[in-house]
């Protein structure tokens, strides 16, 4: 297992290390993560 911080509100998630976003988190440290939560507020259009 892999702990990761969202970048907006600050949680804390575990993921499974074997899994493709953990990967890329591991080999490229400047990339950022956003839980769920956080993703679909953001793809959620303003009216």
């Amino acid at each position: 297992m892999m702990k990761v911080k969202c970048v907006i509100c600050d949680s804390v998630v575990n993921l499974d290390s074997k899994s493709k976003e953990a990967k890329r988190l591991r080999n490229h440290p400047i990339r950022t993560f956003m839980c769920d939560d956080c993703k679909a507020r953001l793809d959620k259009p303003k009216d």
